[in-house]
């Protein structure tokens, strides 16, 4: 469909890809480099694959506004709005629980493993390193879902929530207002003031995207490069050049057809699934690595960290495939039979 509140963005789906596979990088360069393991790290320049995170976030901010644009204010109910989000969350994330928790049985507790279940906000994660980033995710769509159902009431609770968070680093909070109070959360409110780019057709689209690709690129290599800045300054720099990058492109994308390699398109779809799945594969096949070559050279190291990078983006998909599509089909049976 031509309405850009509605229409998939072939860019915003190769960019969630190229940010989940930033994550496991980056986790692969770190699993890797770690004493137990090999001590040092093969491809430095994935430090800042972190930022994959803060990408995800933005544009989370950018794609659940462009979907619910022309919903704002006409929701009698925002219980179908949490539903919707919260299963779509929650039904992967259980399938990657049921196959990671046994293994964990002995070194876990019943609270770790309802937090797990629950992605309630959580002090610390004992069960799947990753799902704290769904524990903030969850918390938007609850604030969202306010929002979507009462726009005034709603803008009010997100602006309290926003200006509230990035206030947060001048101050000592504990948890849970360290989490509820987040300065990760200024990236959710760029994803949104990006959708209103993109629906309001705001700034030109070729440098739009030149300006936030450069951006997010500079603060990639400052990272990168060892340059020490406050925590709470890097959220915001990555934020604001993925809010211009994903506007660009998505701009972009309106006006010309854009050449996305299938590959990426696919690796967006299954980028959820990816980023469920790889952490417990990189630690394992760094194990593997760690048994099989105790000492290895630089150029075997790195072939390592490309083979487990490889070995993690293939598990991602096969869980896409054989988990994630099929329960998200059922839910749809489900419902679908229920409205019968």
């Amino acid at each position: 469909m031509s309405d850009s509140s509605r229409r998939n963005f072939d860019t915003l789906q190769c960019g969630r890809g190229l940010a989940a596979l930033a994550v496991v990088c980056f986790h692969a360069n770190l699993t890797l480099g770690l004493p137990k393991y090999f001590g040092k790290d093969p491809a430095h320049i994935f430090l800042s694959g972190f930022s994959g995170i803060y990408y995800f976030f933005v544009l989370s901010g950018t794609v659940i506004l462009l979907s619910h644009w022309d919903q704002v204010g006409l929701v009698h109910n925002p219980t179908g709005f949490y539903l919707k989000r919260f299963k779509r969350i929650y039904l992967p994330l259980w399938g990657a629980l049921l196959f990671l928790i046994p293994v964990l049985a002995d070194r876990i507790s019943a609270l770790d493993i309802f937090l797990a279940f629950s992605a309630l906000p959580a002090v610390r994660e004992n069960v799947l390193a990753v799902e704290w980033t769904l524990r903030h995710e969850v918390l938007f769509y609850v604030v969202f879902g306010i929002f979507l159902w009462r726009p005034i009431a709603g803008s009010v609770v997100l602006t309290g929530w926003i200006t509230s968070s990035l206030l947060v680093p001048f101050f000592q909070f504990s948890f849970p207002w360290s989490f509820i109070l987040s300065p990760l959360h200024f990236l959710f409110a760029a994803g949104m003031a990006g959708a209103v780019a993109i629906k309001r057709r705001i700034g030109p689209p070729i440098a739009t995207t030149l300006v936030g690709a450069g951006f997010f690129a500079s603060t990639w290599t400052i990272q990168a490069g060892g340059i020490s800045l406050p925590s709470t300054v890097w959220p915001i720099l990555y934020g604001t050049g993925a809010a211009f990058l994903i506007v660009g492109l998505a701009r972009l994308e309106t006006v010309r057809a854009l050449p996305i390699p299938r590959f990426f398109r696919a690796l967006g779809d299954a980028s959820y699934s990816l980023y469920l799945v790889h952490f417990p594969v990189v630690s394992l096949c760094a194990k593997l690595a760690k048994y099989l070559v105790p000492f290895p050279q630089y150029v075997l190291l790195l072939i390592i960290f490309s083979t487990i990078v490889l070995v993690s983006i293939a598990c991602g998909f096969a869980f896409h495939f054989l988990i994630e599509r099929p329960v998200l089909r059922l839910r749809y049976f489900v419902a679908s039979t229920a409205a019968k």
